[in-house]
């Protein structure tokens, strides 16, 4: 399937675009603590995204595991490989899009505190991956009690959105 391949790097080539034009702006516009702020909370966004994205469409989809099975590899690695990508795909989209930002650190700060933020970073971005990750492997392990597909792939959609939107309505009310 190289035109899916072909767009998906279309795809992350122009939010890598949008994602250091908007950086630059604010870089700009809003004071070093701001432009942290919006920072942290961009980078949080867009590993909150892609782990939702890479958990529905990899981690706990059913009918590659299934075609999977039948290959010589047992099938804990192909649930340890599923993981895997899960967890490092956002955590690398997320990194590299950091790269400008870890250049903008080192001109407003110095290299101890640029260093320091790209780490606090990475390590909550990791945090969020894998919370998300375990609530939905839990909602993964009552999937059979669920009616039909559709209620379950509901459930799942709205726990996301509900999960991605409290922190929000939280800062709000």
């Amino acid at each position: 399937q190289p035109v899916i391949q072909v767009l998906l790097i279309i795809a992350f080539i122009y939010v890598a675009v949008q994602y250091f034009v908007l950086t630059l702006i604010v870089y700009f516009i809003a004071t070093p603590e701001e432009y942290i702020f919006y920072n942290v909370f961009l980078s949080n966004g867009v590993t909150y995204i892609l782990t939702s994205y890479f958990a529905i469409s990899v981690v706990f989809s059913q009918s590659d595991f299934s075609m999977l099975a039948h290959l010589p590899i047992s099938t804990k690695k192909v649930v340890m490989s599923k993981i895997i990508s899960g967890v490092t795909l956002p955590i690398m989209a997320v990194s590299i899009l950091s790269i400008p930002t870890f250049f903008m650190f080192l001109i407003e700060f110095k290299l101890g505190v640029a260093i320091k933020s790209l780490a606090f970073l990475l390590v909550v971005d990791v945090l969020i991956v894998l919370f998300l990750l375990f609530i939905l492997s839990i909602l993964n392990h009552f999937r059979s009690r669920f009616s039909n597909t559709s209620v379950y792939l509901l459930v799942r959609l709205t726990l996301i959105v509900g999960i991605g939107i409290s922190p929000i309505l939280y800062f709000l009310i």
